[in-house]
């Protein structure tokens, strides 16, 4: 009976175990070199089999196990979903704030610097997030004072093609403004992002660590 009981004890805590999960404040508190606090309150990890570089860690309640950007994530998180994170339909989540003269459209800083399609991700994550693409020189000029780095990632690549430049959103890009010898693939660069200095656009390597801006469409 007693060897019973143990069993039912040892089973229990099992279970207990499968259902814990680990929330974060800051990528700090991911125990993993690399790990990122999401916006969830989960910390992810690189996964090169994720599409956009990252996947949740093993206590991430529902979200445990799938990659950053997934459409079947919990918050609907796919880019281009634009439900608010309380579940209605329009608007953006509550981290979103203006910036100085940006426009109508609403943004995230992330200060902390990784890879282009580590940032790309975590801005996919959240509802109807996407990396920042500027329309114009003002709005690059807000992005690049958001982060107040040398370098900030844009959601500009041409991956797919040598020379083609597409947004996040698979559009052209409503504004590119080069710098001098500009766009070129020194050693791979396949990724934008913006100076400060002027501002204007320069080709990276997208395995470069930058800081980013989130955007989303009211």
């Amino acid at each position: 009976m007693r060897g019973i009981l143990l069993a039912v004890l040892v089973a229990a805590s099992a279970g207990c175990l499968r259902t814990t999960e680990f929330k974060c404040q800051t990528s700090a508190d991911c125990s993993s070199g690399g790990a990122v606090c999401e916006t969830t309150g989960y910390c992810s990890f690189t996964d090169g089999d994720c599409a956009g570089g990252r996947r949740y860690g093993d206590y991430s309640g529902a979200y445990s196990g799938k990659c950053i950007g997934d459409s079947t994530l919990p918050d609907g998180g796919g880019m281009g979903d634009t439900g608010k994170s309380d579940g209605s339909m329009s608007g953006c989540p509550a981290s979103y704030a203006a910036l100085p003269n940006a426009g109508s459209h609403v943004y995230r800083v992330i200060t902390g610097s990784t890879i282009w399609t580590a940032q790309q991700a975590a801005c996919a994550a959240d509802s109807g997030g996407y990396l920042a693409i500027p329309d114009n020189a003002t709005e690059l000029t807000a992005l690049t004072t958001a982060t107040a780095a040398a370098r900030t990632w844009v959601g500009i690549n041409d991956m797919a093609t040598e020379g083609t430049y597409v947004t996040v959103k698979n559009t052209t890009p409503p504004f590119l403004t080069w710098a001098s010898g500009e766009p070129n693939n020194q050693g791979e660069q396949d990724c934008v992002a913006a100076q400060m200095a002027t501002p204007v656009l320069e080709t990276d390597r997208c395995s470069d660590v930058y800081p980013a801006v989130c955007e989303c469409e009211p």
